[in-house]
């Protein structure tokens, strides 16, 4: 892509499900950055600690924080003969915290939690919620 378009240097961005140690170190050995989603459940105690660390956010409008830092981070890579080697590469993470998007996924989560609710306090809602069209033979 980079030869086609006559670039020397390319960022690739994608969504968390394309955030391995391979794609990382696929970029880095291209000579791409990269911008790759984590969320925060799924990561490691470093990049936590990281995140729920107060200091260095910071405000650029109400609602929304940000903060970044050089970070060391280890990452297993498949090797040419098909093992995992560990890695050490810096990235740069980068946390944004928005509290717009906080206050909806928290009323999605709410939403999610009553409807479960009601499935165990009347187990028939369930059966209907999940059968389309049944056969009766």
């Amino acid at each position: 892509m980079k030869k086609e378009y006559g670039i020397s240097h390319a960022i690739v961005v994608a969504e968390k499900g394309l955030n391995t140690s391979d794609n990382i170190a696929f970029n880095i050995v291209a000579g791409n950055g990269y911008v790759f989603s984590q969320s925060l459940r799924g990561a490691n105690r470093d990049f936590k600690d990281f995140v729920l660390d107060d200091s260095g956010y910071m405000t650029l409008i109400e609602g929304f924080r940000f903060k970044s830092g050089l970070v060391p981070r280890v990452i297993n890579v498949t090797t040419n003969e098909g093992k995992k080697q560990k890695v050490e590469v810096d990235e740069k993470q980068v946390v944004i915290y928005n509290s717009k998007y906080a206050a909806k996924a928290k009323k999605d989560r709410e939403a999610i939690i009553q409807k479960a609710l009601e499935l165990i306090e009347n187990p028939s809602k369930y059966k209907r919620a999940t059968s389309y069209r049944q056969l009766s033979m």
